[in-house]
């Protein structure tokens, strides 16, 4: 069993944890189905209808269980930066503490440069395994 990481953020409220941290770790479909529609609509937004077919599929991708929801939300946060600007800043009504301003950079740029584009391009690399090199990467940062 792996053990929850320590967040860096000292300023939030006592059990608040980050984002990542309960997606990557915690089982809260919910909160990652809501991150996903979140994340969808902003980018529909920003760049019109056009993504809205491929969009619908990595919705409905996402419905098929926890690390394929899990898997999901990661896709679409790499593109997505108002995604990444709330995963900075939280919620604190929602007891959801903001990215570290350390980690997150870190975080981004691994999520980025190594982690979903080497899933994308290896067709043999399962689900699990990108939400494996996400939890790596989120623990580096």
């Amino acid at each position: 069993m792996i053990s929850r990481p320590i967040i860096c953020t000292s300023n939030t409220k006592p059990g608040s944890q980050d984002t990542l941290l309960l997606v990557l770790y915690g089982a809260n479909t919910d909160l990652i189905h809501s991150l996903i529609n979140f994340f969808k609509d902003n980018l529909i937004s920003k760049h019109g209808s056009n993504l809205k077919e491929t969009l619908d599929t990595i919705t409905q991708f996402a419905k098929t269980g926890l690390d394929y929801a899990r898997a999901a939300m990661l896709i679409l946060l790499n593109v997505d930066t108002s995604g990444k600007r709330w995963m900075c800043i939280g919620s604190p009504e929602l007891n959801i503490a903001p990215l570290c301003k350390n980690k997150a950079p870190v975080f981004f740029k691994a999520l980025a440069m190594d982690v979903v584009p080497q899933w994308q391009r290896n067709e043999q690399l399962s689900v699990q395994q990108l939400v494996n090199q996400a939890r790596s990467a989120y623990l580096v940062a």
